[in-house]
């Protein structure tokens, strides 16, 4: 016998379980909490990803997600100038200044879809959930 796992919009999805976490939406959104502070408040990336005085966003985490953290942030910033420059390429208008949330939130997708060997549709999946759950980037989430 052959399981297939629900479809999107079908019951049983767990984006649509009301109080439920989407599976990795965590991760992401920690990334792109920790990615901001680490640009905007230039705070070490060492200091926000350590297992015991780390960003508590980061602490709640499990090990593979923590992981994955990491690795998106260490990409996203290694890689941050090309990644700059494919999202402004993309983006018909620039973005407005105070929408550095939904500035992050694109740059670690793009890091995932770009450098890691995650599914683009899993990213971008990801990133527009993340928009549309932020009160800041709620009105940019067709953008993403």
């Amino acid at each position: 016998m052959v399981v297939t796992p629900p479809r999107r919009g079908q019951p049983g999805n767990a984006q649509h379980k009301a109080g439920e976490e989407i599976a990795g939406l965590a991760a992401r959104k920690a990334a792109a909490r920790l990615l901001a502070a680490v640009i905007d408040a230039r705070t070490p990336l060492d200091g926000l990803t350590d297992n015991e005085h780390g960003h508590p966003q980061y602490k709640a985490l499990d090990g593979r997600d923590r992981a994955l953290v990491r690795a998106i942030l260490v990409t996203a910033l290694r890689h941050r100038m090309t990644i700059a420059g494919l999202l402004s390429r993309r983006l018909e208008k620039p973005l407005p200044a105070n929408a550095t949330a939904l500035s992050h939130i694109l740059n670690v997708a793009a890091a995932q879809i770009l450098f890691l060997d995650v599914p683009d549709s899993a990213a971008v999946d990801l990133a527009v959930t993340h928009a549309k759950s932020d009160p800041r980037t709620t009105r940019f989430s067709g953008l993403v």
